[in-house]
């Protein structure tokens, strides 16, 4: 006769190893939304700084773009969240449906069990029929077929507990999944609040700068041309770099090692592409990599060759990696830009004062190159970083390790 008690332990195995799997994907979707609630934290900070300071400012939309952004994704994640959630009230719904009609199943065939017992008994007791046997033969398997239905009600009763007891354990496990869920969508409705008040405010914010539009367009085409220029001015270092060491390769024995060492500090590099150091301690990305319409005057385009990142006053600026200085230039509104050669990539850090740092300088991971210039209105300051692998711009974005 089967023993339905390995298809229950069988079942209790499963639940287990979907609850370990949902634990794991619940932390994991924990630890996101701490870190997204930790950006949004440093970006607030950063913008309440700016808005005391001065009432609208480019530098303002900027930090409550990328707010609002993050929000976003706080949103998102606790949408995907609350789809787990469904997720895990589903299966266990089904697993209550089962176990309902597992144990209407049992109880069924354990009542006729006793009927049949019932009847038997009403007439015959086992003892007579054992005594009626006609050989001791028969009388032996008799008393072995009453021993075998006797087990056989004790193992259905054990079964029929075994299933109560779980289906007891999936609807507590139910309840809380619901308490869960109900959590998450009040979550939900008070971050999605916050977004429209900070839409709202950026809105304000928008038309308050729409006042000065001319000279904020003049001041971006200028920043515009200042950018193309320090542009064209790392394209030409890096062909001047590539051409010196064709020719030291031509007529220098020694070049040979040096171009291994090249190479060997270029792989490190990309080795770390993910993993490398922010460039300040603090701060939060304002500018994104690429193409991307202006926050305010939608007719505008922005090129960003590399990431803008928002930091409190006087934050000190550090190298992402090993190399050594290329080059130092003033630029006209965006301070002092240091260039590090790492190999066949460069690191770009733009908009600095107080450089310790000369050109032919070996620098170190996390070493210091200068402060990050603080805007005297918004008492903030932004990093302007860039990677380029020889003539290819990068998203620094990728590169960086995660806070």
């Amino acid at each position: 006769m089967k023993n339905p008690l390995p298809y229950c332990f069988c079942c209790f195995v499963l639940c287990l190893t979907f609850a370990s799997a949902y634990g794991q994907t619940r932390e994991s979707l924990e630890k996101q939304r701490a870190q997204t609630q930790k950006e949004i934290d440093e970006t607030e900070k950063l913008l309440q700084q700016t808005i005391q300071k001065k009432s609208s400012s480019l530098q303002a939309i900027s930090l409550l773009n990328t707010k609002i952004q993050q929000r976003n994704n706080l949103i998102s994640s606790i949408r995907s969240d609350i789809a787990e959630a469904d997720r895990r009230i589903a299966e266990t719904n089904a697993d209550i449906a089962f176990a309902r009609k597992n144990i209407e199943a049992i109880r069924k065939k354990y009542a006729a069990l006793v009927r049949q017992a019932y009847r038997l008994r009403s007439q015959y007791t086992d003892l007579m029929l054992i005594l009626g046997s006609s050989s001791l033969n028969e009388a032996y398997l008799r008393t072995k077929y009453f021993k075998e239905i006797s087990d056989y009600r004790k193992k259905q009763v054990e079964v029929l507990a075994a299933e109560q007891q779980a289906l007891d354990a999936s609807l507590a496990q139910l309840q809380s999944q619901r308490a869960e869920k109900t959590a998450l969508l009040q979550e939900e409705q008070q971050e999605q609040s916050k977004l429209n008040a900070e839409r709202q405010q950026q809105d304000k914010m928008a038309k308050q700068l729409n006042v000065r539009e001319s000279q904020l367009k003049k001041d971006l085409a200028a920043q515009k041309k200042e950018a193309e220029k320090l542009e064209k001015t790392i394209q030409d270092l890096i062909a001047k770099e590539a051409a010196r060491r064709k020719a030291e390769a031509q007529t220098k024995p020694e070049s040979a090692a040096t171009q291994q060492v090249v190479e060997k500090l270029s792989a490190t590099f990309k080795e770390n592409k993910g993993k490398l150091p922010w460039p300040c301690a603090q701060g939060v990305i304002t500018g994104r990599f690429g193409t991307y319409a202006h926050p305010i005057y939608k007719d505008i385009s922005l090129q960003n060759s590399g990431i803008d990142i928002t930091a409190p006053a006087r934050t000190s600026a550090q190298a992402i990696f090993e190399g050594e200085v290329l080059y130092l230039a003033l630029v006209p509104g965006s301070n002092m830009a240091v260039v590090i050669q790492h190999g066949n990539y460069i690191s770009l850090y733009q908009n600095l004062v107080d450089v310790p740092v000369k050109k032919g300088d070996h620098v170190a991971t996390g070493q210091p190159i200068g402060t990050i210039y603080t805007d005297p209105q918004s008492q903030t300051g932004t990093l302007h970083l860039e990677i380029w692998e020889g003539q290819t711009k990068l998203n620094p974005a990728q590169w960086l390790r995660s806070k």
